[in-house]
């Protein structure tokens, strides 16, 4: 009797192991899949949180629907990035509000967050006379909305502010925040030597650099000095795509911002789609035509089109709204449709210029000004 009931226990354990081999196994988050960054030995979320829209006035939309949030959704935001598991902030010491927001409400959470600011390009105050425009979010000044200094002297004091304002003893990845002639800043050298300093003392982990300029982003890669890169790059703007591998071949963090086009591939376009000034306009009407003009199914195929680059470690998207956030990453989830994504990778494609960017904000600032 024995015997036969450990051969019983032994086909219960047997038949319990097959049946646990069939289970299906959980449909993947893609929003929180962990991707390595060989450099920087760390791991990070394919999404993160862009923030410059919770600090200042961003995008698509009227004066009103441009302008940041107030405190309490600014909190919702940063609570919404933690409870979804999202372990990387983007900001920049010029977005206004954005880092003094961030470092009110991230709290004790700081220590799993890999958090990334930007120096070199700077807030300009309401009082400055060379102040057009005053922001929504006085004491900032709209109209210009920034300056750029890339002394070592300018850096070491963007990166103290920033750390005071972020509430923490050490920043992660600290980007230059090029301007538009980023050969002139690389070939002085003072703003990557100071940042290397600042990493000695401690003060960052690593040194980044966010660019447009595709030649002097390829320089970037290649001098060594960098940790990271981040760019622009989505469905309409690939332009910087064999840099994106390259960095990625080196292993440097890819970091892609833009990656739904300023919201033009989003349904925030929605009113603007038939202004014949609209950038990328004739490539969005052709994915329009083919997801039946469903614009969440436009997002959906911007977020997939990043997502199946395994060259890109992490997407920074922007929002204001914690359930645009959300809807975001169902979006991304959801999406299982490989041959409607091979179909607007053909049409955007045939679109591409070798090397080419198109500043989209101007056009939607003009736009709100008008409203």
């Amino acid at each position: 009797m024995k015997y036969l009931t450990k051969i019983f226990a032994l086909f219960s354990l047997l038949f319990m192991s097959s049946a646990l081999s069939q289970t299906p196994t959980s449909k993947i988050d893609k929003a929180t899949s962990l991707r390595h960054i060989a450099k920087m030995n760390r791991d990070a979320t394919f999404i993160g949180l862009g923030a410059v829209e919770i600090g200042r006035s961003w995008g698509i939309g009227t004066a009103t629907e441009r302008r940041p949030p107030d405190e309490q959704t600014a909190a919702d935001v940063i609570h919404t990035i933690l409870d979804s598991h999202i372990n990387v902030i983007d900001t920049a010491n010029c977005y206004h509000l954005s880092e003094s927001r961030i470092g009110k409400y991230l709290g004790n959470a700081r220590a799993h967050i890999m958090l990334n600011t930007k120096a070199g390009e700077h807030n300009v105050f309401a009082n400055n006379k060379t102040c057009i425009t005053p922001a929504d979010d006085k004491p900032y000044c709209e109209n210009p909305a920034a300056e750029y200094d890339f002394s070592k002297a300018a850096i070491r004091h963007d990166v103290e502010g920033s750390l005071k304002r972020l509430n923490t003893a050490q920043l992660d990845t600290v980007f230059i925040h090029f301007d538009d002639k980023p050969k002139k800043v690389i070939d002085k050298g003072d703003a990557v030597a100071e940042l290397k300093q600042l990493k000695k003392e401690g003060k960052i982990r690593y040194i980044g650099a966010s660019l447009d300029d595709v030649a002097q982003t390829t320089r970037a890669i290649e001098s060594g000095d960098y940790d990271a890169i981040e760019v622009e790059y989505n469905l309409l703007n690939q332009s910087q795509q064999n840099n994106i591998r390259l960095a990625h071949q080196k292993g440097l963090g890819v970091f892609v911002r833009g990656g739904v086009g300023t919201d033009l591939l989003t349904a925030k376009v929605k009113p603007y789609i038939n202004d014949p000034n609209l950038p990328f306009r004739n490539q969005l009407i052709q994915l329009l035509a083919l997801t039946h003009n469903d614009y969440d199914q436009l997002t959906a195929l911007a977020l997939e089109f990043l997502y199946e680059n395994k060259n890109i470690d992490c997407v920074v998207l922007g929002t204001k709204n914690p359930q645009h956030l959300k809807k975001d990453i169902a979006l991304l989830n959801q999406f299982n449709q490989p041959e409607l994504l091979r179909k607007a990778i053909a049409i955007t494609t045939s679109h591409q210029a070798k090397y080419f960017t198109v500043s989209v904000d101007p056009y939607f600032k003009k736009k709100a000004a008008n409203s």
